[in-house]
């Protein structure tokens, strides 16, 4: 009979940290990047709204569609996705980003500056969204210390580097902003 009694209290404390971990904590973080990107396109209005940079200047949307792009879509950045996306993805044709790092570097170094500031802000917002909570990217930074500590030479093959994968993902969550501002698929609701 101890055994059954332990054995259920092990399944329903099992169930309890499931519950806890996939609908509220789960949640939760989602919530808080939300919050984070909120906050630095908040500051990008403010500076916008100060004169500095006007709300039409190519710049400026960029990056707001950007973070608009990364909050509709929060739940969906997961390391697996952003794995499968950059091995996988089809690398743009056209890089905004890219295109937008160019127009910034021609600005004045205050306007530059603050531009890069904003834009590292959302980089490294996604970046602690899709490495600190998930288990696999745990391992997988876990195995790469290893071979790095160990100094193993592994030779690996590179399908995408860090600047390909940053493009992938920019591209994919500005494409997701551009269906939000098209009113057409309001349309067929």
């Amino acid at each position: 009979m101890s055994a059954i009694v332990n054995g259920s209290h092990l399944v329903i404390g099992l169930f309890a940290l499931w519950f806890l971990y996939f609908f509220c904590w789960h949640e939760h973080r989602i919530d808080a990047y939300r919050q984070r990107l909120f906050g630095v396109r908040d500051d990008l209005f403010d500076y916008a709204a100060s004169g500095a940079i006007r709300f039409d200047d190519p710049a400026y949307t960029t990056l707001r569609d950007l973070s608009n792009g990364l909050i509709r879509f929060a739940h969906r950045l997961t390391f697996t996705r952003v794995w499968a996306l950059a091995l996988l993805g089809d690398l743009p044709r056209t890089n905004r980003m890219e295109a937008w790092m160019a127009d910034v570097e021609t600005r004045s170094p205050e306007v530059r500056d603050r531009l890069l500031k904003a834009h590292k802000q959302i980089e490294s917002a996604s970046l602690w969204h899709v490495l600190a909570w998930s288990p696999l990217a745990w391992i997988c930074i876990l195995v790469a210390l290893i071979i790095r500590l160990l100094r193993i030479r592994v030779k690996v093959e590179v399908v995408r580097g860090p600047r390909e994968i940053s493009a992938v993902l920019e591209q994919e969550a500005l494409e997701q902003s551009s269906l939000v501002d098209d009113d057409s698929c309001l349309a067929t609701v």
